[in-house]
């Protein structure tokens, strides 16, 4: 679709959004905030994947390691299949070495650092040999490179002091997941033998905190028993020092998710986290909600959209961060490449990675001339550009949109102040907006809020 603004309207305001020249402007007021953003592209980066060379136009400056499937929590709302049935392979050095060459080339023609990451359907604290001998591996490269490394970690936080303590040394950035309060948090996340994890976790945190994580983020999944009690949670976190907290509402479908029945009402997640986000606001408090960015043009949660490089346990290359191994294929759609054992290269199929990138790239029927598709995850994972079926199924976007259209109102310093859920629902629904293509002022089309 071409350029277009978005006139948005209410009986206290008269707002244009200008995505390609971002800016939001106050009508009434003729105050034009200009956005700052990371990436200044109009709309989502279209990789343009070369299959000619290596050293193409796909630049990863991200490494992200699955290391292996070894998790000692058994969440009822993980969106991974039972880990317990898969083969206990660990990632090996020469697929991480082979993998960090690949990334560390990138980082140095493009001037970036080198950022390492440990996720992936698994508890990377669990092996901390293993991220020990891979974080030397990859220092080694990026040293090779000249390159400054920055090393990330995603964690449960069950863990012993003694091991907290390494990471607090270790990683420039954590990010811990932790739902509140001790009956919201040990509700869903219990160790395999259904024993409370709360008091652990907040051991953890208490390290992180104390010895001076130069970045801690709390990581908090919020369930449709939890969602009201989520201003309580961010407060609660607060008191305990922490000022970077993200939310997102339990995946209700990803691929080996979660029974339905946890899953979020839509208004009530905006009504709450809007409210959540206003008392932190106040407070030099940051709440996020990754599924609509407003300081960043971005899509869904692909890989290929974050310039990341993600190894599984197999050695496979991954487009997707639930597609945690391939050992039988069964996951072959996602995969691009793999470490080659014989000839100790990382193999990437350029031509797979160009039809891959050209699907991540389409756009759901229904995101057509939407204000916030340019900040959007797009119902990621539960809807995937990668299935023909499913990027046609229609979806429910609220608190996409919502949450989107109150940034947008925010951004011009008006407070989107509501009480109660219902207030949420009749705000949001009596806003009036309406697109119009830069090219053509007579085509003007209004959206259903």
């Amino acid at each position: 679709m071409g350029e277009r603004t978005y006139q948005i309207e209410h009986d206290d305001f008269l707002i244009t959004y200008d995505p390609s020249a971002g800016t939001v402007s106050e009508m009434k007021g003729a105050t034009v905030v200009a956005l700052e953003r990371k990436n200044p592209c109009y709309g989502p980066r279209k990789a343009d994947i070369s299959h000619a060379s290596p050293m193409g136009t796909f630049r990863p400056n991200c490494l992200t390691i699955y290391g292996n499937h070894q998790c000692n929590l058994r969440c009822d709302y993980c969106y991974a299949s039972d880990k317990r049935s898969m083969p206990q392979k660990d990632i090996t050095t020469a697929a991480v070495q082979a993998a960090a060459e690949f990334v560390a080339a990138h980082c140095r023609k493009t001037g970036r650092p080198f950022v390492l990451g440990f996720h992936g359907g698994n508890e990377p604290l669990l092996s901390r040999g293993l991220v020990e001998d891979s974080i030397a591996c990859c220092k080694t490269v990026a040293d090779e490179h000249e390159l400054q490394m920055l090393s990330f970690c995603t964690t449960n936080g069950v863990v012993d002091r003694a091991t907290a303590e390494w990471a607090a040394r270790t990683f420039h950035g954590i990010t811990l997941s932790w739902d509140g309060s001790q009956a919201t948090h040990d509700k869903h996340r219990r160790d395999l033998n259904n024993r409370p994890t709360f008091e652990t976790v907040k051991r953890t945190a208490e390290v992180f905190r104390k010895m001076n994580v130069p970045q801690v983020t709390i990581r908090v999944t919020v369930t449709r028993d939890s969602v009201n009690q989520l201003c309580e949670s961010i407060r609660y976190f607060r008191e305990l020092g922490f000022d970077n907290v993200q939310v997102y509402p339990v995946f209700p479908n990803g691929r080996g998710g979660p029974d339905k029945e946890v899953a979020v009402d839509q208004a009530d997640f905006v009504f709450n986290f809007l409210k959540a986000r206003t008392w932190a606001r106040g407070r030099n408090m940051k709440l996020l909600f990754s599924g609509t960015r407003w300081d960043d043009y971005h899509d869904r949660f692909c890989m290929l959209n974050q310039d990341n490089l993600t190894i599984t346990p197999d050695g496979f290359i991954t487009a997707c961060f639930l597609a945690t191994h391939n050992y039988e294929e069964e996951n072959d759609r996602y995969m691009y490449g793999r470490y080659d054992e014989s000839s100790n290269e990382l193999c990437i199929d350029w031509e797979k990675l160009r039809r891959l990138s050209e699907s991540v790239h389409r756009t759901n029927p229904q995101c057509d001339n939407c204000y916030n598709q340019f900040h959007c995850a797009k119902n990621c994972p539960s809807i995937c550009p990668l299935s023909e079926l499913e990027l046609e199924s229609e979806f429910d976007c609220t608190i996409f949109k919502w949450i989107g259209l109150a940034n947008i109102i925010e951004a011009t310093g008006h407070v989107v102040d509501i009480n109660t859920r219902e207030e949420c629902m009749d705000y949001f629904k009596s806003v009036r907006i309406t697109s119009v293509p830069k090219n053509n002022g007579n085509e003007r089309i209004s959206h259903n809020n």
